[in-house]
């Protein structure tokens, strides 16, 4: 994965935690402090962004990167 590959699993993650929050607070009703004053993100909701993101750099690509890695580290 790239750079920004993983950014794009962060912000997914933030995503379904900012979701969860909104759900909890239309069942609880709008004068409830959900997040208690910080938003959680969990690992399931890491676990879940990471279903919808997929790798912008082919296995090809990487192992291009790789060798070129190797030739100039030397």
């Amino acid at each position: 994965m790239s750079g920004a590959d993983m950014q794009a699993v962060c912000s997914g993650a933030m995503m379904k935690a900012i979701e969860r929050e909104v759900r909890k607070a239309e069942t609880l009703g709008e004068d409830s402090d959900v997040t208690g004053g910080g938003l959680q993100i969990t690992l399931d909701d890491f676990k879940k962004s990471l279903v919808g993101v997929k790798p912008s750099i082919s296995e090809e690509e990487l192992l291009h990167f790789k060798r070129l890695r190797v030739k100039f580290e030397k």
